[in-house]
């Protein structure tokens, strides 16, 4: 892939697996309540567990962004993976460089990344680590909350 492009992968996509730039089914119809953004980079014994705790959510208003550094995308890691099969599941692949891991703090620029490129779709917008779960009822708390404050806001 060239410097500057960029890979998104619905694999229940229109045109299944491996799908460039195609938006989710959920793209034209919903935009969720959540977006969660999860960063992957080669922790393949802690990132499937990552994306279970998402797909265990007993609130079902939410995407996952999982954007990966290529290390795990590029092996295929992530092709055979369930949680894949829902469409609030989407796979991104890192364009970043050699030059961009020795400059950036790399996971902040990630999720600047899903930003820039207008990735992101939810109102409200969380950030998972690779190698951390969710608890199962944590987008249900984080609605009943909000339901709850409609003025809440963040300082």
């Amino acid at each position: 892939m060239a410097s500057g492009e960029w890979r998104v992968q619905n694999t229940n996509g229109p045109l299944g697996t491996g799908c460039a730039s195609l938006p989710s089914p959920l793209a034209t119809h919903h935009s969720p309540l959540f977006t969660c953004i999860l960063i992957s980079h080669n922790k393949p014994a802690y990132v499937s567990h990552a994306l279970a705790s998402l797909a265990a959510q007993t609130f079902g208003d939410w995407e996952a962004i999982v954007f990966d550094s290529g290390v795990l995308y590029d092996r295929g890691f992530f092709d055979e993976l369930p949680c894949f099969d829902d469409p609030r599941f989407r796979l991104v692949r890192s364009w970043e460089t050699d030059e961009l891991r020795r400059t950036k703090t790399i996971a902040s620029w990630c999720s600047n990344e899903c930003f820039r490129k207008d990735l992101v779709r939810g109102r409200y917008v969380t950030y998972l680590c690779d190698d951390d779960l969710l608890d199962p009822g944590a987008f249900a708390a984080f609605h009943d909350y909000i339901a709850a404050h409609p003025d809440a806001t963040a300082p």
